[in-house]
């Protein structure tokens, strides 16, 4: 049971005099919070009042007298029953006037106060409601991406590193330059479908041996480009025979706009290009392919034409000259004619030969090891040594006479493969 004892508020009054008792049973609510409700006059303006009064706990006032504040709401349109409500087991959303918890089963009594303004009535409460997460558009003005079972579990869109957003415009395009005949290549293409599932395939190439550049061309369906990979298959033997550039394109395969280079580069027996990572490499950069080409032989001269779509760069070119009983000095030399252009200039042999003598001039790269024997002529060949396509290369002598010949040549030269006719 609480005491209230009213108090007037007048200047001078004693704190805790004497005054009206109210008994108010109490109902915890919560450990340690006790709250209580009841009627007040049904003409009392709803409204917010402070209720002032002595706290007595076992019939010892407290020092304190702390303020509480009584609000007062309008009555229901239709009370249940006439008779005074009994205090509920838990308060109701729309709870009647209530104290402030106390922290005991005493609560001080109203004494009167003055009357404050009607509360304002609250709205209808307003709930947020989680939203679902918004999907991140795919690039390029494409729809979201998909709710497919493969992501349903994940929270968050992962894509691939180096992602490429690809639909049915776009193509991969593979353009090969090959030297040899009999190649086959693989191209694998691998790419994330827009329902969540890997697809991709194969296509099988057999490039001509013309060293002419052709296009092959791979169609893609909607999602992620997630690899690409060439590999050659049969055909190749060493590094420079099979040029490789993949593009990432758009149009007819005959007038294609390309734009982005995946990867480019040389193939080989071990070496496979690929995308993410492959890199890119010129056609136009050696080391290149090792390779002795067949020789064309004349009455007094040996010659050697580069094909079209390549560059060599000549190691060694030797010929072995016979010279004929004709008495006379024969100069050998050699013409060189480099193919992105007719003018020619010649090597010539610091030393000639004569009549019945047999020798091997060497034109060489750089200097060859140790000494030349008395029937052989060492000259180096200055210059990078290159030939593009359709280059020239002939060995011959000034002051041929009548019965000279070539005994036999050989040549060494590296090939890399160029599309244009000259350097690009």
């Amino acid at each position: 049971m609480a005491e209230g004892n009213a108090n007037t508020g007048a200047e001078g009054a004693t704190p805790c005099a004497p005054g009206s008792v109210l008994s108010v049973p109490l109902t915890e609510t919560s450990p340690g919070a006790y709250e209580t409700w009841w009627p007040v006059p049904a003409d009392l303006t709803p409204g917010i009042y402070d209720v002032v009064g002595c706290l007595t706990l076992a019939g010892h006032p407290r020092v304190g007298q702390p303020p509480a504040v009584l609000i007062v709401q309008a009555a229901p349109a239709a009370p249940p029953s006439a008779a005074a409500p009994q205090p509920p087991s838990a308060p109701p959303t729309a709870a009647p006037p209530s104290t402030a918890p106390v922290p005991s089963e005493e609560a001080p009594a109203a004494a009167g106060a003055g009357v404050g303004p009607a509360p304002p009535q609250p709205a209808t409460p307003v709930y947020l409601v989680p939203q679902p997460e918004p999907q991140p558009a795919a690039p390029g003005g494409d729809a979201s991406l998909p709710q497919a079972a493969t992501w349903g579990a994940a929270q968050t869109r992962s894509v691939p590193a180096g992602e490429l957003w690809v639909d049915t415009n776009d193509q991969v395009i593979v353009g090969v330059r090959c030297s040899q005949a009999n190649v086959t290549l693989t191209v694998g293409v691998r790419y994330w479908t827009a329902d969540g599932q890997f697809g991709g395939g194969t296509l099988v190439l057999t490039p001509p041996s013309t060293r002419a550049l052709k296009y092959y061309s791979f169609a893609l369906s909607a999602g992620y480009l997630t690899g690409v990979a060439v590999q050659a298959t049969s055909g190749i033997t060493a590094r420079g025979q099979c040029y490789v550039q993949v593009m990432l394109a758009r149009g007819p395969l005959a007038a294609f706009n390309v734009y982005q280079l995946l990867t480019a580069g040389y193939l080989s027996p071990t070496d496979v290009l690929g995308w993410p990572g492959g890199g890119w490499q010129r056609a136009l950069s050696f080391p290149g392919y090792l390779y002795a080409p067949a020789l064309n032989f004349a009455a007094n001269s040996v010659s050697v034409t580069s094909p079209s779509y390549a560059c060599w760069r000549v190691w060694a070119f030797m010929a072995e000259f016979v010279a004929s009983a004709n008495v006379g000095t024969r100069v050998p030399y050699l013409q060189w004619t480099p193919g992105f252009t007719s003018n020619s200039w010649d090597v010539v042999s610091p030393s000639g030969f004569t009549a019945g003598q047999t020798v091997s001039f060497n034109f060489l790269r750089s200097a060859m090891v140790g000494g030349a024997g008395p029937s052989q002529v060492t000259i180096p060949l200055a210059g990078g040594n290159l030939l593009t396509g359709a280059g020239l290369l002939k060995a011959a002598t000034d002051g041929a006479l009548a019965g000279d010949d070539i005994a036999g040549a050989s040549i060494v030269v590296e090939e890399v493969l160029e599309e244009t006719s000259g350097f690009g």
